[in-house]
């Protein structure tokens, strides 16, 4: 199975940690297509991007997915996300969080991924 996972931002949190552990649990125990889709770890909270890097998780980064709302940076990733859901064809999308679940699913939509998941 091929899976995407799209959050705004890995930095150290339980919503980012649960998505990082459930990529690596799809890779190693199930041996699925995984990629994880996310924007600039920013913030004082630290960076997880160096753990999913040490356990191969592939990344795509967005660098105009951003927590904050911004319209012009917002347009500007969905259209990233979009080429990236489109690039890799998921059958699934995850989103997390509510940015990149707003951006991700209309991104995955677009590109009619067969199957939309939402949450952590």
């Amino acid at each position: 199975m091929r899976v995407a996972h799209v959050i705004t931002r890995m930095i150290l949190g339980g919503a980012q940690e649960n998505t990082l552990l459930t990529c690596e649990d799809l890779l190693r125990i199930h041996e699925d297509d995984v990629l994880l889709v996310t924007g600039p770890p920013l913030g004082p909270e630290g960076s997880l991007l160096e753990r999913a890097q040490a356990h191969q998780v592939p990344l795509a980064m967005i660098p105009s997915l951003r927590r904050e709302v911004h319209p012009w940076h917002d347009v500007v990733a969905y259209r990233h996300i979009r080429r990236v859901i489109e690039g890799f064809r998921p059958d699934v999308v995850h989103t997390h969080s509510a940015k990149a679940g707003i951006l991700g699913r209309a991104a995955a939509t677009a590109a009619h991924v067969p199957a939309i998941a939402t949450g952590c």
